[in-house]
């Protein structure tokens, strides 16, 4: 079904199949920009516009129009490289046997697309394969080593860190990571999260967007102000 999660990893699957047959081996940090030709894209233009990224429909293919506002702010190009792969996945979702092409049978609408192909993005800049090898060579248990792999993979933190809770097998046991955003210090924010069986224990999972001070209050010493040491380090998102 195209609204499963599973049907984007097959097309993701095929993609970077077709990519290393063509290119050569796959390895970090994957270029979306390589794969838009393969997931039927004739052209990509950088233009001023209001949202990040659109996919338009031609006759032959597609072609993705990615905001150019920002190119002088840090992490714009990352953040470009993102949204061009978001649009990606969107290609996913239509029949490109015919010309036009058209929308499957059965694609999600609206906000559930939209969180699917932001989780695609997700898998096809940070390919699960490429994670699980991580895991033969080092046991994540750092907030530095989310770093390291986020410039690696030439992605932002929280791509990282929501590919690791996909794939928890690369996380030190007793380790786990919550990424909050401390831009309003009366509310911060969690913006996403990777879990292991040592944060099920002590936590309700969080959800992105919920109140951090809320989820970490089980947890919270009063009497001190302070959370009790059971291992918890909170790291602020800029």
């Amino acid at each position: 079904m195209a609204s499963d999660a599973s049907f984007i990893s097959g097309k993701i699957h095929e993609v970077l199949r077709a990519a290393a047959k063509a290119f050569g081996p796959i390895s970090p940090p994957i270029d979306p920009f390589v794969l838009a030709e393969l997931c039927g894209v004739r052209k990509i233009t950088r233009q001023l516009m209001i949202p990040e990224g659109v996919l338009k429909v031609v006759d032959d293919g597609f072609e993705v129009f990615l905001q150019d506002n920002f190119t002088d702010q840090p992490g714009a190009a990352t953040r470009q490289r993102f949204t061009l792969a978001h649009e990606l996945v969107h290609t996913f979702y239509y029949d490109r046997s015919t010309r036009p092409p058209r929308p499957l049978q059965g694609t999600p609408e609206g906000g559930k697309l939209e969180l699917l192909c932001n989780s695609g993005a997700g898998q096809l800049l940070v390919p699960t394969f490429l994670l699980r090898k991580q895991a033969k060579e080092r046991i994540i248990s750092h907030a530095s080593e989310i770093v390291e792999l986020a410039q690696n993979f030439n992605v932002s933190p929280e791509v990282i860190v929501r590919r690791l809770d996909d794939v928890p097998a690369i996380l030190e046991s007793n380790f786990a990571v919550a990424l909050i955003d401390f831009s309003d210090a009366s509310k911060p924010t969690i913006q996403a999260d990777c879990n292991t069986d040592w944060l099920r224990a002590e936590f309700q999972l969080p959800r992105p967007g919920s109140d951090f001070f809320q989820w970490i209050r089980p947890v919270w010493d009063t009497s001190k102000g302070e959370v009790r040491p059971i291992g918890l380090t909170a790291r602020a998102s800029a």
